[in-house]
């Protein structure tokens, strides 16, 4: 999966948690232990909603339930080079693809 492919899911996930449309950015890090991705897109979606009743409170549980979106709804596949598929890396703005079964 490509930068591309993934901007695509995460902009589809951010409209279905915000009902906004964001311009993302998604970069591959130089360093490959921080993860596959990383991403302004939950910044952006939280701040798109942090002035509205919602039950995500800051940018890491929008990154949470991107996650699960990308995970459930889209079903990301793995990236065959990832070391340590599934483990957490970073803040909010990186993620590394995890396998979904």
């Amino acid at each position: 999966m490509d930068g591309e492919e993934v901007s695509s899911s995460l902009k589809r996930a951010v409209k279905d948690l915000t009902g906004e449309e964001i311009e993302l950015q998604v970069d591959i890090p130089q360093d490959l232990s921080h993860g596959d991705f990383s991403t302004n897109a939950a910044m952006l979606a939280f701040a798109k909603i942090k002035n509205q009743k919602s039950n995500i409170k800051n940018s890491m549980e929008m990154a949470e339930e991107i996650v699960k979106l990308l995970n459930t709804k889209y079903k990301i596949p793995a990236s065959p080079a990832s070391p340590n598929r599934g483990e957490r890396q970073g803040g909010p703005n990186t993620f590394r693809l995890i396998e979904v079964k």
